[in-house]
């Protein structure tokens, strides 16, 4: 699932994706299994690229296109050539290269936008967010998750050129700190993680706020059904506000 693709295309997937939602035989209703999750998180994902891509030639890309573009290329797409090469010095040797950046594509870099999001939140009304004190705070979080030796100077080097990316976008002020930061960055961590029913902070932090937003970004029926689905899943009354 992309930004990309004609209005005709995303037509298409989202008639494929309704067609094979199953259904219980005795309610009617969509069954409650990971495979309707899937469908209907990618459903959301369909309705956020109509509101990025809009549908030419009546309705024109919103601003979040650019914002969340500029995100992925700037904190995300960028850095990469630079951390890959390094990865491949510290590993010495190519699997070890490889499973390390397999790893880094399986929840690592979702994790750390939703860490991002979760500083923003904190901070943005009465600190700057891009102060040593927010890094620190920042890099902390993100390397208690990794083991001493190998690992942690992985993250280690990829903090430094996350946050470096990061600096050097938001002092442009191409993106200022606010609203529109984000949502842009939780529409583009919803398209980054992997398997979102997974990855529960993802879905609190980036999905559940989205579903709330006043824009309407994700249409009431899949709402609700993305609703149900995830509370029968996480066993809660209310998964989401609003």
């Amino acid at each position: 699932m992309t930004l990309s693709g004609s209005p005709a295309r995303r037509a298409a997937l989202r008639h494929d994706l309704v067609a094979s939602i199953e259904t219980d035989r005795h309610t009617g209703r969509p069954s409650t299994n990971s495979g309707n999750r899937q469908r209907y998180l990618n459903l959301a994902r369909l309705d956020l690229t109509e509101h990025l891509g809009g549908t030419p030639p009546h309705r024109p890309r919103s601003y979040d296109f650019g914002r969340v573009t500029i995100l992925g290329e700037q904190i995300v797409q960028q850095p990469w050539p630079e951390i890959s090469a390094e990865i491949d010095r510290l590993a010495k040797d190519p699997a070890t290269a490889r499973t390390i950046k397999l790893q880094l594509a399986d929840h690592t870099w979702c994790a750390w936008l939703v860490g991002l999001i979760q500083l923003i939140e904190l901070f943005r009304q009465g600190c700057d967010v891009l102060s040593d004190a927010v890094r620190t705070m920042f890099a902390e979080n993100v390397l208690r998750h990794f083991p001493p030796g190998l690992w942690r100077m992985v993250a280690d080097l990829v903090v430094d050129r996350f946050w470096a990316a990061l600096t050097t976008l938001l002092r442009s002020h191409v993106l200022p700190v606010g609203a529109d930061l984000l949502r842009a960055l939780r529409i583009l961590t919803v398209f980054i993680c992997p398997s979102i029913e997974d990855h529960r902070e993802v879905y609190d932090t980036a999905m559940r706020p989205l579903m709330g937003e006043s824009f309407e970004l994700i249409s009431d029926g899949v709402k609700a059904q993305l609703t149900a689905l995830f509370t029968a899943w996480w066993g809660e009354d209310q998964p989401y506000p609003g």
